[in-house]
């Protein structure tokens, strides 16, 4: 029978060996060797000694945990663990039934979390990764940002992996992220779009607005378009319905388990969600800041569940005018910092000229995989709503 203090013992002696550190975060308390615990997940520097003042005990003790330690057994162990406190959180359930909703949405991610672990050997490790190179050989098959350097210094738009586009109100984020997905579903890859702030005919408009040259006043007040301007209207709208299979734009889902169920039922190859502010989820926060580190946080886990690339666009603080924003801009921008594998800032540094084009600078915060803090200098067409890089 397997016994609780044996699979800590495994444990705690991985950790303090310095394997599996990652896990530690998995758990809020242990049973048996709890101060032993409490001493690991309190210190930054993981060492015997240190961890031996901090649990008052003696060296001896902390040696002897770490002797038991078998890799063969650290996965069995590390399953019975999260089950065991599982079934205690299901016990305390029935004790105390005054907050089941939350209870039981504690006990949800626990199971989530345990069913999505998986311990990958050398052997393994080595075969995917030698799989993720041949992905990258196959780079015009991959989702692009159509910015050139940014696709350069990037990899391009890579599955599992959660990007954040920033950037202050009206300076282009939303026509960037349009741009990102017409592109890709014009390559054959499925595309949802989940506009929370726009409707599905804004979004259109400006892709016509983007693709040919009809005046933008003219679409807003139709009865000043041309037979020409008609003409190339419905000959693109035309050529638009060619890809109705590929892009969907999805009006009026703002909560965040819903959009999963979509991101399910299509199978799509990117996400796009505009944006993180308008999120709500069936349930209560007590701040924003809590809210935004829930919302950040379960897209991070939808790119892993679901090996698929999401962004995640943001607004910029508006106390941030004048200077060239930094990740300390974002709002609440600790778990966008934390959960975010790429943060794209866009920053206007100049004033729109008489042909419409506005000086921008695309600023790549953070790349979790790659340089950061890199600027690409880049042109804002604001009446075509199109992005490029400065030549």
């Amino acid at each position: 029978m397997i016994d609780i203090k044996e699979c800590e013992c495994q444990l705690l002696g991985a950790w303090l060996l310095g394997y599996h550190k990652d896990h530690i975060k998995d758990f809020s308390y242990f049973s048996v060797y709890c101060d032993v615990f409490k001493a690991i997940r309190g210190s930054e520097k993981i060492d015997m000694v240190t961890v031996a003042n901090k649990a008052n005990c003696s060296i001896v003790e902390i040696a002897n945990i770490t002797s038991q330690y078998m890799p063969s057994l650290y996965e069995s162990a590390y399953k019975f663990i999260r089950q065991y406190q599982i079934r205690n959180m299901l016990e305390a359930l029935k004790n105390s039934p005054d907050d089941i909703v939350t209870q039981i949405d504690r006990i949800n991610k626990e199971i989530e979390k345990l069913s999505n672990t998986e311990i990958k050997q050398p052997a393994e490790l080595s075969k995917l990764y030698w799989s993720e190179i041949e992905n990258r050989l196959m780079a015009d098959e991959s989702i692009k940002y159509g910015i050139p350097r940014l696709d350069y210094i990037t990899g391009g738009i890579r599955g599992e992996e959660l990007t954040v586009i920033a950037a202050r109100p009206s300076i282009g984020k939303t026509a960037f992220a349009l741009q990102i997905a017409f592109k890709a579903a014009l390559k054959g890859k499925n595309v949802l779009f989940f506009p929370l702030e726009m409707s599905a005919t804004q979004l259109v408009e400006r892709l016509v607005c983007k693709d040919t040259d009809i005046v933008h006043e003219h679409l807003k007040a139709p009865g000043k378009m041309s037979k020409d301007e008609y003409d190339k209207l419905e000959t693109w709208l035309s050529a638009f319905k060619r890809i109705e299979r590929n892009l969907k734009v999805i009006e009026n889902v703002g909560y965040l388990s819903d959009i999963e169920k979509y991101i399910e039922y299509y199978k799509s190859d990117f996400i796009v969600i505009d944006q993180l502010t308008q999120l709500k989820e069936y349930k209560h926060f007590n701040s924003i800041r809590e809210r935004f580190s829930h919302m950040t946080s379960t897209c991070k886990t939808l790119t892993m569940k679901h090996k698929k690339p999401i962004i995640l666009l943001a607004q910029i603080n508006r106390d941030s005018q004048g200077r060239v924003p930094t990740l300390a801009d974002l709002k609440e921008s600790g778990s966008i910092e934390e959960d975010a594998d790429n943060v794209i800032m866009l920053h206007q540094n100049g004033e729109m000229d008489h042909d419409f084009k506005v000086p921008m600078q695309i600023l790549v915060r953070k790349q979790r995989n790659g340089q950061k803090d890199v600027v690409i200098d880049a042109i804002y067409q604001s009446d075509k709503f199109s992005l490029r890089e400065e030549m």
